[in-house]
């Protein structure tokens, strides 16, 4: 895409409305140009807003201002989700749970159901993911807690184990994993405090993050 400017040092930009373009913290490629011809390369995503930022008059050579060929582009949205929990859930003594979310932070491409399977992340696209997990078990001072990360239901992926302590405890796991299209994962939490023990909800404390790395 280019056209022609009349006025040199003018500044424009081009804009995105969709998520997975490099741009910066407002979603913007700013540029300054001389007087001549401009060339904007062709970006990777769904909607393209072009503005100028100051007033200038431009000649369209190959596009008007403002009006885009969507089908110059191609929606290329990088996997990722983050899911917590609205309410504590109660733990039994000795028991593994696979917590269930109802939570959703973001989910840029579907990955979770809150009604279907809403223990799981499924993915959707092969590649490397960054998984992280977190939870936060009430105060007991008695026994272990532990945080378990699976695929597809048996493959443990990585855990945490720690022993109880005064006041609550925080449990991180995280680990890198190659991952197919349709694998799904899933948080399992287990304490023996020796009675019921909450899982807590506060401030997203308890947690689960997948992203695509490449």
């Amino acid at each position: 895409m280019s056209w022609d400017t009349s006025t040199a040092n003018e500044e424009y930009s081009i804009k995105r409305e969709t998520a997975g373009l490099d741009f910066d913290d407002e979603g913007t490629l700013r540029m300054r140009v001389e007087t001549g011809k401009v060339t904007i390369p062709v970006l990777s995503c769904t909607t393209v807003t072009i503005s100028t930022l100051v007033n200038t008059t431009l000649t369209s050579t190959t596009a008007n201002i403002g009006v885009v060929s969507l089908n110059s582009f191609t929606a290329s949205l990088q996997p990722a989700c983050k899911l917590g929990i609205s309410a504590d859930i109660s733990l039994a003594n000795g028991a593994s749970v696979t917590v269930t979310w109802d939570v959703e932070t973001y989910d840029v491409t579907d990955m979770h159901d809150s009604s279907t399977n809403p223990t799981r992340v499924t993915i959707v696209t092969d590649g490397k993911y960054l998984i992280q997990g977190k939870a936060r078990f009430a105060s007991n001072a008695s026994n272990v807690r532990s945080v378990h990360i699976y695929k597809n239901g048996s493959t443990e992926l990585d855990s945490t184990f720690r022993d109880a302590g005064s006041g609550v405890i925080d449990i991180l796991v995280s680990t890198v994993a190659d991952l197919s299209a349709t694998d799904y994962l899933e948080m399992v939490v287990y304490q023996n405090s020796g009675g019921a023990l909450n899982l807590v909800d506060l401030y997203l404390e308890t947690r689960l993050e997948v992203v695509l790395l490449h």
